[in-house]
């Protein structure tokens, strides 16, 4: 537990800690501040460098060149105070890619409505889980990523009316539970699925002793922004991530 009260956001420390065994790369190593991520699934989260947040952005360098060793992308993921890093990073020709905002609230504020969906949470996922990911462009490699996130987690299956309609993945750490993945078929939207598969995951949690619950989404996903903020969660971190054009270094 991190011994902090049910209504005190936790530490930026706790939250990206709860990013990283949530969506986990498939090995990774530590060089001096950094953290070094390896994976074949193609997700920036678990391909992007990363510097501790209490660390100084030296040795860029060297982490250039393990992330090239590993045949990825030079990618760093860019927390919302690490502005020295940031400006290092323009200055060496990296572009910002897909900026992204955590979303969070205390999970007892996130009571279930009524409505017209039945909502399961079970583990593993089902193949129309699998099935409903695919047709959101979430492909296997990323499902192989919630398959080696340690438990305690669940997915959350959506049906509507008889038809399975959405579906989402909750990863844990100590207290803290977060979503990924919230995916709604094209023709179910609107139907406030989403709402409804938040409020199953949030009563998952709660048996369980979680004490918040956060979601990350893009900033450009705007259906994503609007469901969080109007479910009454707040923006408590971000991030971003930059990219080197190796096409204009090489």
């Amino acid at each position: 537990m991190n011994g902090q009260g049910p209504d005190v956001c936790p530490s930026e420390a706790a939250i990206f800690a709860l990013i990283d065994r949530s969506w986990p790369p498939e090995r990774s190593e530590k060089i001096g501040p950094w953290r070094i991520r390896a994976d074949r699934s193609g997700s920036k989260r678990t391909q992007a460098a990363s510097l501790d947040l209490a660390g100084t952005p030296t040795e860029i360098n060297q982490v250039e060149i393990a992330m090239r060793d590993l045949g990825q992308p030079c990618l760093f993921q860019v927390r919302s105070e690490q502005q020295a890093l940031d400006a290092m990073l323009s200055a060496r020709g990296y572009e910002i890619v897909d900026p992204c905002v955590i979303y969070g609230c205390p999970i007892g504020q996130l009571a279930p409505q009524g409505g017209d969906a039945h909502v399961l949470t079970h583990w593993p996922p089902t193949q129309v889980q699998r099935d409903i990911w695919r047709a959101g462009n979430i492909h296997e490699d990323w499902v192989a990523i919630m398959e080696r996130s340690p438990k305690p987690k669940t997915s959350v299956l959506s049906t509507y009316g008889q038809a399975p309609a959405g579906t989402a993945y909750l990863g844990t750490h100590e207290n803290l539970a977060i979503l990924h993945a919230l995916e709604v078929l094209a023709r179910y939207r609107r139907n406030r699925l989403g709402r409804h598969m938040v409020y199953a995951a949030a009563d998952w949690g709660r048996l369980r002793g979680v004490t918040w619950l956060y979601a990350i989404t893009t900033r450009e996903n705007i259906p994503a922004n609007r469901l969080y903020a109007a479910m009454g969660m707040r923006i408590v971190s971000g991030y971003h991530y930059r990219r080197l054009d190796e096409r204009i270094t090489k």
